[in-house]
């Protein structure tokens, strides 16, 4: 029940949603102006390589915002990989 709890609502999650954040606003994830739920839009190496440079600006600045990973900006980048695989390539209103 604990790893649950954790998986939802612990230092993990808050990771992810951290990720996440970072990842619509490179464009990494599109939002929907509709619903504003994400859609993977399957992007390049380019808007990655783009991601990169944004979170390794943050971590230059000591944005706080980040703060929760320590300084290892590598994990923000794979995370920021890893949240595409949440959301499908439409937005959740487009799915129905």
């Amino acid at each position: 029940m604990w790893k649950l709890f954790e998986r939802l609502f612990g230092r993990d999650a808050k990771k992810r949603r951290i990720a996440t954040t970072i990842a619509a606003s490179t464009h990494v994830l599109e939002e929907c102006p509709v619903c504003r739920g994400y859609a993977d839009k399957q992007v390049g190496e380019a808007v990655l390589r783009a991601a990169d440079q944004a979170i390794d600006a943050l971590f230059d600045r000591d944005a706080p915002e980040v703060a929760i990973f320590d300084g290892r900006r590598d994990e923000l980048k794979r995370l920021v990989r890893d949240v595409r695989g949440d959301y499908g390539y439409l937005c959740p209103c487009e799915d129905i």
